[in-house]
């Protein structure tokens, strides 16, 4: 976690696109993202991946309340969940929290496919 303008963080295993071990990415752009416009945050973005079962592995964010979506991240990977169990919880709007979801249901596109 940096707390800089806007926030970054990084979470869980690192990414290697080049080590073909599998894993599938989904992301998001905080650009078009309803919270983060209406506060003129809206800036960055978030990228998850996840091995074939769906389990979540990791992650890297900037923008904006990075700090509380790696928190969120990090304890959904520690506990070994899934995109799916993490979808089918409820995410309340308007919250920034949204954008998460929206970079989950991203990344479960290839799993889905």
């Amino acid at each position: 976690m940096v707390f800089t303008h806007p926030q970054a963080a990084s979470i869980g295993a690192p990414f290697d696109p080049e080590a073909g071990d599998g894993r599938v990415v989904g992301g998001m752009s905080f650009d078009d993202q309803g919270r983060a416009r209406v506060e003129g945050v809206n800036r960055g973005g978030i990228r998850l991946w996840a091995d074939r079962d769906g389990r979540l592995l990791g992650g890297e964010m900037l923008g904006p309340s990075c700090e509380h979506l790696a928190h969120l991240v990090a304890h959904a990977i520690g506990d070994g969940r899934t995109v799916d169990d993490l979808l089918a919880r409820p995410i309340y709007h308007p919250t920034v929290e949204e954008g998460l979801a929206s970079a989950l249901s991203d990344l479960i596109q290839p799993l889905k496919g």
